[in-house]
């Protein structure tokens, strides 16, 4: 019996959603000889006890949703649950329970469980709040992109062109992380990569252990070419990378790449570059090529 939660430390306006995946490996748990049903639930601080979420008959593979969420998600299979929640909130942040149902050799109806917790993080150095906080300082922008990663070249982004031609020219997006030598004895792992506008929000997300999640804010309509991987080794640099067509003038401004990564004492570490790409109209000569 086996339940996963990715990632496990969210925040609002930065999360691009919350998977919560209840399993059993094999088709067999330990002590059961049959296994009726698998239910995903979560503890309400108020009642103290557990609510149940969806729950999956096991030999009619009904599937009952037994609380609805406005912006969510629901898979499953062969004894397997799977729950995500799009743009989670602080409420999404509590511990989620996967149970298993059944009888033993004897016939004695047995009920196990496990259990995942997910947390919510209201640290003041939140991707929102260091936007607002980079955006009051101009004077700081005077080059392409901005030296916070403090080690200088973990973090890494680059633009196909820091100029592009309103609705004629694509922008390609290109945020990386590297780890270098000196990264070996730390257990610092990296868990999401995020390229966003200044105004419009998330663009393009990744988690570790998750597809690319392109996102459309503020009514855009431009389309959007995505790809990336997280790696677990220091091998190949993870990235994200994402490819803007149709780009208006009200595209124009910083755009940041941010890395999130966590240390073992659950201490979560944000790194980033910003650029700045200017959406200029295309002239006469532009529109006749």
């Amino acid at each position: 019996l086996v339940i996963n939660v990715q990632p496990d430390i969210i925040s609002a306006e930065i999360t691009a959603q919350l998977v919560i995946n209840c399993s059993i490996t094999n088709n067999q748990v330990q002590h059961l000889d049959v296994i009726r049903s698998l239910t995903l639930s979560r503890y309400d601080q108020t009642i103290r006890d557990f609510i149940a979420l969806i729950t999956l008959d096991s030999s009619t593979f009904n599937l009952k949703q037994l609380t609805k969420f406005s912006n969510s998600q629901v898979s499953f299979g062969n004894l397997y649950l799977a729950l995500t929640l799009h743009y989670p909130t602080q409420f999404d942040a509590k511990v989620y329970r996967c149970s298993v149902n059944g009888n033993n050799a004897n016939g004695t109806d047995i009920s196990l469980s496990a259990k995942k917790g997910v947390e919510y993080e209201t640290n003041s150095t939140a991707l929102i709040e260091e936007i607002r906080r980079l955006k009051k300082e101009e004077d700081t922008y005077k080059c392409s992109f901005k030296k916070s990663d403090p080690q200088g070249s973990r973090v890494h982004f680059f633009a196909s062109s820091e100029i592009i031609k309103e609705r004629i020219e694509p922008l390609t997006l290109n945020c990386s992380f590297q780890v270098l030598e000196e990264d070996e004895n730390e257990t610092a792992t990296l868990q999401a990569l995020y390229i966003l506008h200044e105004i419009n929000g998330v663009i393009a997300t990744i988690n570790k252990g998750q597809s690319v999640l392109t996102t459309i804010h503020g009514g855009h309509s431009n389309s959007r070419n995505a790809k990336g991987e997280i790696f677990d080794n220091e091998l190949k640099d993870s990235y994200l990378q994402v490819t803007l067509s149709n780009l208006q003038f009200s595209e124009s401004g910083k755009y940041f790449c941010e890395a999130h990564t966590k240390r073992s004492e659950r201490r979560v570490e944000r790194l980033n570059k910003m650029l700045t790409i200017s959406v200029l109209s295309p002239t006469f000569e532009d529109l006749t090529k």
